[in-house]
């Protein structure tokens, strides 16, 4: 696309504008103000220089869009966002104005300069940081356990004394400003408190699928707690409730096991807040450590958008989810769960060049937990391209970056993995060894979902074998499980595999 914004290199490169008191260094990228530099990030400055070069003029939001986020689809939020950033920067609200329908204009006055009045930053230049959306920790399921054809590793025999399962926060707030909070400040929850030795926090996909497997709604009662504690092998659930107003939140809890609740309240002036004393109050009934080496404080621009793109991503529509990403990571490039999601979404559009690229963006930045993940998700993108050989390289990385997290549920998907992988490759012995490794795993953590659909693929390839013996074995193990705990979406799938062998 051609900007029509000022391009031409030279004058580019050589202005400097005074403005409200301010001057602004375009070869700097910073704004000055008695002195002192302020660093601005890159997007944000090519929207103020857009607005400064024509003042008072009203600059349409769909001309702003076009011109500085050319290069990737983003929400309007962007803009929003933006323009927020360079009120605060000036510490004037009134320096941009609003016009409802139309656009955004630049109100004062604005001057021009030559560079060559540029003076070297003082010491102190960068004294008042730009301001970073903060670093989420967050980090999400790689794969939905629908489509688990892909996973493998030793078995661990480490036994998990906990296996907690965190449900969506019923939103009680009147409005839109919090429908973030059912899955976003669930997924905060799930990730404030990382898997231990002993303890086993499901991840956010896995939450959600078993909540359809086990045919369980959104504005789900007491009642539904008896189908998670039989789909899942649960022995912690944990509903809340989030009710009050802005700097009056009240978090409503009940920690439920099979034969005894705990329920209670917590108030803080800040959600964050709110869920970081849940996240402590959880920990100490499971034996778990809350991650106190980060908050999960964020900002809420950002709670809002990943909240909204898991909404768009748990619905399929991956297209709407891969625009809010795009939006977050616009704002935060070294945010490590929007890339991870954002991957995710580019899997499931079957972009997998872009997926992967991702991915890897993603692994350099990462901690421990999040890189484990992701190298299992690198490697089902790899599986996906053909390259088993690399897939498989892949997946010892991440076997051992999941064994020193004692993540028994991504242990499971890797042996799945492996299997498939062994499967594809036409080699029967090593593919059963693999499902039967994943098995176990998901014996460890009492995850019927994963076991029954692992004894599925299984049968699936004895049958294609003619191993109908040893098939229907398998086959049979899968339907008790499906029938015992009531895992209804599994049905068409047992149906399948019944059909396959006919």
């Amino acid at each position: 696309m051609i900007k029509t914004f000022i391009h031409d290199k030279e004058k580019a490169v050589s202005a400097v504008y005074t403005s409200a008191g301010y001057i602004i260094h375009q070869h700097r990228q910073a704004i000055e103000l008695d002195g002192e530099f302020i660093s601005v990030r890159p997007k944000t400055f090519a929207l103020l220089l857009l607005l400064i070069q024509r003042p008072q003029e009203v600059l349409a939001k769909k001309y702003l869009l076009d011109n500085i986020w050319d290069d990737v689809a983003v929400e309007e939020a962007v803009l929003v966002q933006s323009i927020r950033e360079l009120r605060q920067l000036f510490n004037n609200n009134e320096i941009i104005q609003t016009y409802p329908r139309k656009g955004y204009a630049w109100s004062a006055d604005v001057q021009t300069q030559p560079s060559s009045s540029e003076r070297a930053p003082a010491a102190n230049q960068f004294a008042r940081p730009r301001k970073y959306l903060p670093y989420l920790t967050m980090s999400l399921a790689a794969v939905i356990l629908a489509a688990i054809f892909l996973f493998n590793a030793p078995h661990q025999k480490t036994v998990a004394t906990e296996v907690v399962v965190i449900l969506p926060i019923k939103n009680e707030i009147p409005g839109l400003d919090h429908k973030w909070v059912t899955l976003g400040g669930m997924d905060q929850l799930i990730h404030y408190l990382p898997a231990d030795n002993h303890t086993q926090i499901m991840s956010t996909e896995y939450v959600l699928q078993l909540m359809q497997h086990a045919q369980i709604p959104r504005d789900y009662t007491g009642g539904h707690a008896a189908k998670i504690f039989g789909a899942s092998g649960a022995s912690l659930v944990v509903e809340t409730s989030l009710s009050g107003s802005v700097e009056e939140y009240r978090l409503d809890y009940k920690l439920r096991r099979q034969r005894d609740v705990k329920q209670g309240v917590v108030f803080d002036k800040t959600l964050d807040g709110a869920l970081q004393k849940l996240g402590s109050i959880i920990a100490s009934h499971t034996g778990a450590k809350s991650d106190s080496t980060d908050s999960i404080t964020q900002n809420t621009f950002a709670n809002e958008l990943m909240g909204r793109a898991l909404e768009k991503m748990d619905s399929g529509e991956y297209q709407r989810a891969r625009s809010l990403l795009n939006t977050l990571k616009e704002f935060d490039a070294n945010n490590v769960t929007a890339r991870q999601m954002l991957a995710q979404t580019l899997f499931h559009l079957n972009d997998y060049d872009a997926a992967k690229a991702e991915v890897v963006a993603a692994i350099s930045i990462a901690k421990p937990l999040d890189s484990a993940r992701l190298h299992f998700l690198l490697a089902e993108i790899q599986y996906r391209q053909g390259v088993l050989d690399a897939a498989l390289e892949t997946l010892e990385r991440a076997e051992s970056l999941n064994q020193a997290q004692n993540d028994i549920l991504y242990l499971g998907y890797i042996a799945q993995l492996r299997g498939a992988i062994q499967q594809q490759n036409g080699l029967l012995a090593p593919a059963l060894s693999f499902y039967d490794q994943a098995i176990k795993y998901f014996g460890t953590i009492r995850c019927p979902i994963g076991i029954s659909i692992t004894h599925l693929q299984a049968a699936k390839l004895l049958f294609a074998h003619h191993e109908n013996h040893q098939a229907k074995i398998q086959y049979l193990a899968a339907k008790k499980l499906i029938l015992d705990h009531k895992l209804y979406k599994l049905e068409p799938m047992l149906a399948e595999v019944r059909a396959a062998s006919l």
